[in-house]
């Protein structure tokens, strides 16, 4: 929950976790990544910034962290990897997470400059 008032989190729709945010109680489904079927959003800022993941094929369990702005989508990427995850977001718009590398083992992210 950010200063606003507004909350983040996940609603299920057709049995699966579906990124959405409320306010004034009002609840907006988030945009997916495109081919994706379920995400969440785990965090925001007092600036509106969203961040959690989606899966990035439907039925796919391989996650991409996200951010949410002015409702658009943005694919944060990995860092070598197959997944990534965005946890928590400051109001300098800095993004923590993790991601997989190489190996497959996860690794801790910063996101600063929407780059891991």
């Amino acid at each position: 929950m950010n200063d606003a008032g507004q909350v983040v989190g996940y609603c299920l729709l057709k049995h699966r976790a579906t990124p959405c945010t409320w306010r004034n109680g009002r609840v907006e489904r988030l945009p997916l990544l495109r081919g994706g079927d379920r995400g969440q959003a785990v965090a925001i800022n007092d600036r509106g910034q969203i961040v959690g993941w989606t899966n990035y094929a439907a039925r796919q369990p391989l996650t991409h962290a996200v951010i949410w702005e002015h409702g658009t989508i943005t694919d944060l990427g990995t860092v070598a990897g197959t997944w990534s995850q965005a946890t928590d977001i400051n109001n300098k718009g800095q993004i923590a997470g993790s991601s997989s590398v190489r190996n497959g083992n996860p690794h801790a992210v910063l996101w600063t400059q929407r780059t891991p």
